[in-house]
C-alpha cells in the first residue's frame, strides 16, 4: 500500500468518525433534556450552547443566532472571552477567582447583551459582540457562567496566534517520549464539568483560521507581541505561509480527538475559511477596492517572501494600512471580515451540530449580511447576498464533509 492511499485511509477514517460522533449527538441532547428531570417548556428544551475562547471566538460565534433566528428556531447563546487567550488563561483564571468578559444572546433574543458582573447588569449591544471598545472587561467568573444555563454544549478554542503552535504546547505538554504530561484541553474541560451543575454538556473544539496572505507582523500583536507570532515559520512566502499555518491548526485541532477522551467533535471554521479562499470571485470581493495605499494583488500577495521591506514595494502592507482594511477574508489580516466570514464561519458552527439536531440545513437559510452604511462598514464587511450565498455553503459544508482537507 502506497504512503497517498495510507493518508487517503486515514482521512476517509477521520471523516466518518467525525460524522459518526455528530449524528450521536441528537440522541445525547434527548437524553441531556429527558434525563435530567427538566420541565417540559420551550425555554427548557432550547438548545443551549457556550463558547469560551478568544477574540475567533466572538467572530465565530456572532451569527449564529440570527442564522437560527430565520428558521424560526430560538437558541440561547453564551461566549466567555479573554482577548488573545489561550485555554490556559480560562484555567488561571478559573483556579485565581479571576473574571473574564461574558456575552449572552438570551430566549427569544433579537441582539446580544453583555453581563456586568460588578452591577449585576444586562447591557445592551450595538446587536454585535465584538473584542473592541469599552466594555466591562473580565468582571464575571467562570464558575459563575458555567452555572448560569444547563448548557448542552461547551466549545472551547485556543488562542490565534497559538493554535498552529508545532509543539502543540497550548493544547498539551509533553515528556522527552513523547507523552502528553499535562492536557490542558482536559483540563479546562473538568473544570468546567465540574461548574456545570444543571447539566452534562457535550464538548468539542472550534478550529481557528489561517491570517490573511496580507499579513505582516507586529511587536503589539498576540499577548507577547511577536514572540507569538510565528508566521514567518509557516513557510518562504506568503502563500506558502497561509497554508504551512492552516495545516498546522487542522493537525492540532484534529488530535483534539485522540488526546482527549471529552472532545467530541471539532468545527472545521478554519477549513470553511481556507476553502473560501480558494473560490477567487469570494477571495476577491473581500479585499477593499477604495483602500489607500491600493492593496497589491493577490497573485502578487501570495509570491512576497522579504517582509521587513515589503512596504517599500507594497506600501499597503506597511503595518497600518493593512491592518485597518479588509483583505483576504479577514478585517485587520487576523480577525474575521465582519460580514462575509463571521457568516462562514457561523454557519460552519451551526451546520456542524445545531442543523442536525434540529433537523435543518443551512442551505435552507434566509439570513444576510447587508453592506450597511458608513465608511467603517465599507471597509471592514463584504456583505452576505444570493449571489454568493451558494459559494458560501459549498465551502461550508465542503468543509464538513472534509474537515482536514482544502476543497477548491
Amino acid at each position: 500500500i502506497t504512503e497517498n492511499e495510507k493518508n487517503i485511509a486515514q482521512n476517509t477514517q477521520d471523516i466518518a468518525q467525525n460524522a459518526q460522533d455528530i449524528e450521536e449527538l441528537q440522541q445525547t441532547i434527548a437524553d441531556v433534556q429527558q434525563g435530567i428531570g427538566r420541565i417540559s417548556s420551550d425555554y427548557k428544551t432550547t438548545l443551549k450552547i457556550l463558547f469560551i475562547g478568544s477574540s475567533f471566538g466572538v467572530d465565530t460565534i456572532n451569527e449564529v443566532g440570527n442564522i437560527c433566528a430565520s428558521f424560526g428556531k430560538d437558541v440561547i447563546l453564551g461566549n466567555a472571552f479573554i482577548g488573545a487567550a489561550t485555554l490556559q488563561a480560562f484555567i488561571d483564571r478559573y483556579n485565581s477567582d479571576l473574571g473574564v468578559t461574558y456575552y449572552k444572546w438570551k430566549y427569544k433574543a433579537t441582539k446580544w447583551q453583555i453581563y456586568n458582573g460588578n452591577t449585576g447588569e444586562w447591557l445592551d449591544t450595538d446587536s454585535n459582540i465584538t473584542d473592541e471598545g469599552e466594555k466591562p472587561n473580565d468582571s464575571v467568573l467562570l464558575q459563575w457562567l458555567l452555572a448560569d444555563e444547563a448548557w448542552d454544549f461547551i466549545i472551547l478554542q485556543n488562542g490565534a496566534y497559538q493554535s498552529p503552535y508545532q509543539d502543540q504546547s497550548a493544547f498539551w505538554t509533553k515528556g522527552e517520549d513523547g507523552q502528553i504530561t499535562r492536557n490542558i484541553v482536559q483540563e479546562l474541560i473538568d473544570l468546567c464539568k465540574k461548574a456545570c451543575l444543571y447539566s452534562n454538556p457535550v464538548f468539542c473544539m472550534n478550529m481557528t483560521w489561517a491570517f490573511s496572505i496580507y499579513h505582516t507582523i507586529s511587536e503589539s500583536h498576540g499577548p507577547s507581541g511577536a514572540n507569538d507570532d510565528k508566521w514567518l515559520s509557516y513557510g518562504n512566502n506568503q502563500k506558502e505561509r497561509q497554508l504551512g499555518m492552516w495545516r498546522n491548526i487542522a493537525k492540532n485541532y484534529k488530535d483534539c480527538i485522540s488526546n482527549c477522551p471529552d472532545v467530541k467533535f471539532i468545527i472545521p471554521s478554519g477549513t470553511a475559511v481556507q476553502n473560501a479562499r480558494t473560490v477567487t470571485q469570494l477571495r476577491q470581493s473581500t479585499n477593499y477596492a477604495s483602500a489607500s495605499p491600493a492593496i497589491p494583488t493577490i497573485q502578487e500577495a501570495e509570491t512576497i517572501t522579504d517582509l521587513t521591506t515589503v512596504s517599500d514595494t507594497y506600501p499597503f502592507m506597511n503595518g497600518v494600512a493593512n491592518w485597518r482594511n479588509k483583505n483576504d477574508f479577514t478585517r485587520d489580516t487576523i480577525h474575521a471580515n465582519f460580514g462575509i466570514t463571521r457568516y462562514i464561519i457561523a454557519a460552519t458552527l451551526f451546520q456542524t451540530f445545531i442543523a442536525k439536531v434540529l433537523n435543518l440545513d443551512i442551505a435552507d437559510c434566509t439570513y444576510r449580511i447587508a453592506q450597511g452604511s458608513g465608511n467603517y462598514r465599507e471597509q471592514l464587511c463584504t456583505p452576505v447576498t444570493d449571489d454568493n450565498f451558494n459559494d458560501i455553503v459549498a465551502c461550508v459544508k465542503n468543509a464538513i464533509l472534509k474537515p482536514y482537507e482544502i476543497t477548491a
